[in-house]
């Protein structure tokens, strides 16, 4: 593994159309570092380009910062990494679109609402309940790992019950 995280690069521009997404932080720690069997629909995706990622230089850098926790970093998977960073589009800062958001406590989970806003996402994809209860009040999705998982797949509310007992989350 290197030791830096390479930028995407700028002028990638997918042929097809596909699911513009914003992955928290947390789910992506969990298919990069973890290779979370329930998120590995989500990598899958994004490998056939049915689904696109979104980053912008706030989560590179969040990524960047949470790939050297020393719990982290040695599980961490470079060429999954590698493979994220390739497909992800980035979306600039420039545009003033996440100015109408609704206001969450923490900066962090801020900055991913305005990168959804600004990349023009379907969905924002996140377990974090105070982002999770903001979906209402912004013009995207805003799903737990689970459900989104359940609907990328084309499976029912049965399968997502299903997951989510299996982790032991309600």
């Amino acid at each position: 593994m290197s030791d830096a995280l390479q930028r995407p690069p700028r002028a990638w521009l997918p042929d097809a159309p596909a699911l513009r997404v914003v992955l928290d932080t947390n789910v992506l720690v969990g298919i990069l570092a973890y290779c979370d069997p329930l998120l590995e629909a989500i990598r899958s995706a994004w490998r056939n380009r049915t689904l696109l990622p979104l980053i912008d230089d706030p989560l590179f850098e969040e990524l960047e910062r949470v790939r050297g926790y020393s719990h982290l970093a040695r599980r961490w998977s470079a060429e999954a990494t590698d493979e994220y960073l390739r497909v992800a589009v980035p979306v600039s800062a420039a545009d003033e679109s996440a100015r109408c958001l609704p206001r969450c406590e923490d900066p962090d989970d801020q900055k991913l609402l305005a990168l959804a806003a600004r990349g023009g996402a379907h969905a924002l994809v996140t377990a974090d309940r105070a982002v999770l209860a903001l979906a209402p009040r912004v013009p995207f999705a805003v799903e737990p790992p689970a459900s989104f998982v359940a609907r990328i797949c084309g499976c029912g509310a049965r399968y997502r019950d299903a997951i989510v007992k299996s982790r032991g989350r309600s």
